[in-house]
């Protein structure tokens, strides 16, 4: 890791837990804070990386530190917005007869020190009772909707997006799956416990597909350690899914590079030629490696040469992470390739008729 990302992460683990440890960074000239913020946003932290500079004596270029209170305030202005907006979505559901939760985003921010400054994306609604009546509710009241797979999506004005989800999340193991579903049905109201290890799942199905960010990270961190929630526990229903040497490493990777726990759900696994798995995936993929995959496909115009191209990709990207996500990587291959089949005989069987 070279000094720029160590003085990144100081920043971070700042932000994160407002600790009182000695600032052992040098002098930052206005070239190296600029890139540091490039890398705050690439990772989607930039709100956490302000305050942790704030916690300190250093400060950029005055025009640069008053651009980052802009970003801040920003930042605070969209999430009070999309915090009243998935009340307003979950209310109206509620009186419609369709129960529904907020997953992620201004749920998990408020385990943040300033849940304000946890960078927004899109409002995902989980509808644990009532899915069969969404589609017909959305209809009738005239909001124009699109299908996502098997989620549903309402894009409203100021580009905000709100994601209905009709599980929590997903495993392609469909033994683990299978147990997974279960837990969330018989739950009722999602547990604490549960609810962190759906961040993990959450992390862990982006890991495996095209990378994720520092942000998701950031979120099972505080959560581990603001939460509450009983480790014993979460660490019974991480052994019952199998993803016990996933959450392992992810824990060892959260130690390594944010620190902030002083107890885990399950011992962090230093092991430095997985955990470097981790930092490619985390660090070069980020949020970057699926709209460059899209950007590939859609320069490749003969359908059998892009199946090609994203097979190779998908069996590449399994071999890589076997190592981290041993049954994931292979049921997520099968799925992949099962599903791929299932498209061509369903397009052969169209043409035919």
């Amino acid at each position: 890791m070279n000094d720029l990302m160590q003085i990144f992460f100081h920043f971070l683990r700042k932000g994160l837990w407002y600790d009182d440890k000695e600032d052992n960074v040098s002098d930052i000239s206005r070239g190296e804070w600029m890139r540091l913020f490039a890398l705050a946003h690439e990772q989607a932290v930039t709100g956490l990386f302000i305050d942790g500079v704030s916690q300190t004596a250093m400060r950029p270029d005055e025009d640069i530190w008053v651009k980052w209170i802009a970003h801040l305030l920003h930042l605070e202005q969209m999430n009070s917005f999309l915090a009243e907006r998935g009340s307003w979505w979950t209310d109206m559901l509620a009186s419609k007869g369709i129960r529904a939760e907020i997953f992620k985003g201004t749920s998990v921010a408020g385990w943040y020190p300033h849940p304000e400054h946890r960078s927004y994306g899109d409002i995902d609604i989980v509808v644990t009772d009532g899915w069969n009546k969404l589609e017909s509710l959305l209809a009738n009241s005239q909001i124009p909707f699109v299908y996502k797979k098997k989620e549903m999506a309402v894009h409203e004005n100021k580009g905000v997006s709100i994601e209905f989800h009709p599980q929590w999340e997903h495993l392609y193991s469909p033994a683990a799956n299978a147990r997974y579903q279960e837990m969330c049905r018989e739950s009722g109201m999602i547990s604490k416990e549960l609810y962190l290890v759906s961040l993990i799942l959450h992390l862990q199905r982006h890991f495996l597909i095209y990378g994720v960010g520092l942000k998701q990270v950031c979120d099972i961190a505080v959560m581990i350690r603001y939460s509450g929630a009983d480790m014993d526990k979460t660490a019974e229903i991480l052994r019952r899914l199998h993803i016990v040497r996933f959450s392992r490493l992810l824990f060892g990777f959260i130690e390594k590079y944010l620190g902030g726990s002083c107890r885990y759900p399950l011992p962090p696994d230093p092991d430095r030629k997985k955990i470097s798995v981790m930092e490619d995936v985390f660090f070069r993929d980020g949020y970057r490696l699926q709209s460059e995959r899209e950007h590939i496909a859609s320069g490749t115009r003969n359908t059998a040469a892009r199946i090609g191209v994203n097979a190779m990709f998908w069996f590449k990207r399994s071999l890589k992470l076997v190592s981290v996500l041993p049954e994931e990587s292979v049921c997520f291959l099968l799925d992949k390739s099962l599903s791929r089949m299932c498209g061509l005989f369903s397009r052969k069987n169209f043409l035919k008729t």
